[in-house]
């Protein structure tokens, strides 16, 4: 087993004219290939799955479309290799889900919420927008009298 870090998964998804970068680049794809066929075993985390929408999203680095970004990550959740702890490939699928069809919030929000909604719990949040969501149930504070 491997755990992943983002820059194989960025070196994986991305193309650079740098020769050394492209030596990196045929060793990700190397190893995703042996992924995808189940002949190697990897496995990361949902701050990894974050850290690479934020960068390849970023317009100081890739300036990749969101509903791209979200597909490419999908892909790799479908790997046969790839394996995470129970309930992790549905959270970060769902949070996919959701920052596919909510430009406003952030991969992160969406992962928050995910996880909230996988649970059955309130998300306790002032941030209106990831409270808005129709599947998160918003926890609201009791009155209280000053």
């Amino acid at each position: 087993m491997i755990f992943l870090d983002t820059n194989v998964i960025l070196r994986y998804l991305t193309r650079s004219k740098d020769p050394a970068v492209q030596v990196m680049e045929q060793q990700a794809v190397a190893l995703f290939v042996a992924v995808e066929r189940g002949e190697e075993l990897v496995t990361t985390s949902e701050v990894v799955f974050h850290e690479a929408a934020y960068i390849l999203m970023s317009n100081s680095h890739y300036g990749i479309e969101r509903s791209l970004v979200a597909g490419y990550l999908g892909a790799l959740l479908a790997l046969e290799g790839l394996r995470l702890p129970r309930g992790e490939r549905s959270t970060i699928q769902r949070a996919l889900e959701l920052f596919e069809s909510n430009p406003g919030l952030e991969l992160a929000d969406c992962l928050i919420a995910a996880r909230s909604e996988r649970l059955g719990i309130p998300l306790a949040t002032f941030d209106r927008k990831l409270a808005a969501l129709p599947s998160v149930e918003a926890w609201h504070p009791d009155s209280v009298d000053s």
